[in-house]
């Protein structure tokens, strides 16, 4: 689907991603041999120079793993500063965290906040929940480093974008059990929340025009094994963490969720804000109309991504 979706006329930019992308996305990977459809699900990227205001780590993960961590911001003599763990987006196989070093440069500029961008490990070598472990070592470092890094303590959130905002909802579902300080505030972009793949949009938008439901089923299944649809997760006993939709989330904290029109994932991101509100969490729900899956990724000097950006710098600024 490249000219419309759903009958509509697609937006000139995302016109041009489409073309440019050409039918890879659109390839059935579940039918081609698993090494040739990691290749084609983990496309060469061009490697950029880090943002001047960035620096990066290595941080020690989970079975004597060692994560990169990329800051943005810098400390200063005006104190310890909020903080912002942000996680990527790629399907849980793919990703890294030069993908969006426009996003967290902006929030760190916009907010005066420190952004710390973190280069998980990657299904299907490390299936579930190995990300999510990445995740909540991350979170620990920062808090454990909060000198070191001019971070406050009391005033740090975590972000995700696709696979990424399901490593977020982990974390804030897994710290308070494990004894770490709980997110002060959560910001979702495009999540992927939900392994059934059930809702309304994966029917309408089952062919794209960008992210597919085949491809996503494809993402579920490298993640998490043969479980795509089940509420357990690899028999790992993090049922929660596998599908937050069945979840308690009445201890989740101030929440913005962003999501795009014509994305597979639209619905489940608002199916969760929905929960969110039900339980009593603090949600707002952002809609961008005409914005394709990954859309501030892929589209970062659109006038929707633009809008998106501010709005998640206010939300920072207002509860940080």
């Amino acid at each position: 689907m490249t000219a419309q979706s759903a009958g509509r006329a697609l937006d000139p930019a995302v016109e041009q991603i489409l073309a440019r992308v050409g039918p890879s996305l659109h390839a059935d990977l579940e039918r081609l041999p698993p090494e040739q459809a990691l290749a084609l699900a983990r496309p060469v990227m061009p490697v950029a120079p880090p943002p001047a205001d960035s620096r990066d780590l290595l941080i020690p993960g989970p079975e004597g793993s060692t994560l990169p961590l990329r800051l943005y911001g810098e400390a200063d003599d005006a104190g310890a500063r909020p903080a912002l763990l942000y996680l990527h987006g790629g399907g849980f196989v793919a990703g890294t965290i030069g993908m969006d070093d426009r996003r967290c440069a902006q929030l760190a500029r916009d907010t005066g906040c420190i952004v710390a961008s973190l280069e998980y490990r990657l299904a299907p070598e490390f299936p579930f929940p190995a990300a999510i472990e990445d995740t909540c070592a991350a979170w620990a470092y920062l808090h454990d480093h909060t000198q070191a890094l001019g971070i406050d303590a009391e005033r740090c959130g975590v972000s995700g974008s696709s696979a990424g905002g399901h490593l977020a909802t982990g974390l804030c579902l897994t710290a308070r059990s494990r004894g770490l300080p709980e997110p002060r505030f959560l910001i979702l972009t495009n999540p992927a929340l939900d392994p059934g793949l059930s809702t309304p949009s994966y029917t309408e938008f089952a062919q794209g025009p960008f992210l597919t439901r085949a491809r996503m089923a494809w993402y579920w299944k490298q993640y998490g094994g043969a479980t795509v649809g089940t509420a357990a997760g690899a028999g790992t006993g993090a049922e929660s963490t596998w599908n937050p939709m069945k979840a308690d989330l009445s201890a989740f904290p101030p929440s913005l969720v962003i999501t795009a029109e014509l994305d597979v994932l639209r619905d489940e991101g608002e199916a969760f804000a929905r929960r969110l509100a039900a339980a009593g969490v603090d949600v707002v729900t952002d809609r961008r109309p005409g914005m394709i899956h990954g859309f501030i990724s892929v589209l970062p000097d659109h006038a929707e991504t633009q809008a998106a950006m501010q709005a998640m710098a206010s939300f920072m600024r207002k509860h940080a």
